[in-house]
């Protein structure tokens, strides 16, 4: 597997990280910014700026671990992200 396969392999898996998170992410912000008197939704934008950071570093954290997970076969053996659980 050359390096671009292993670049495109590990970007399409953090893409699809970043969709889940974005679509786990959307109904409690939808839920959170109903104001009840009004029935509006008020975004905040902080919660905002939270969920995207949080959303970011985990497609950040899938790419790493998959670009560096992939052996010359293309499969995913090791455990290495931007935090190492077995030292």
């Amino acid at each position: 597997m050359t390096t671009k396969e292993k670049v495109l392999v590990a970007l399409a898996e953090a893409l699809k990280e970043a969709f889940r998170n974005v679509a786990l992410a959307i109904l409690p912000i939808l839920i959170g910014g109903i104001n009840t008197s009004t029935g509006a939704i008020v975004f905040d934008y902080r919660v905002i700026f939270a969920v995207s950071l949080l959303a970011l570093l985990r497609t950040v954290d899938r790419y790493v671990h998959i670009y560096n997970s992939q052996d010359k076969d293309g499969q995913t053996d090791r455990s290495l992200g931007l935090i190492r659980t077995n030292w």
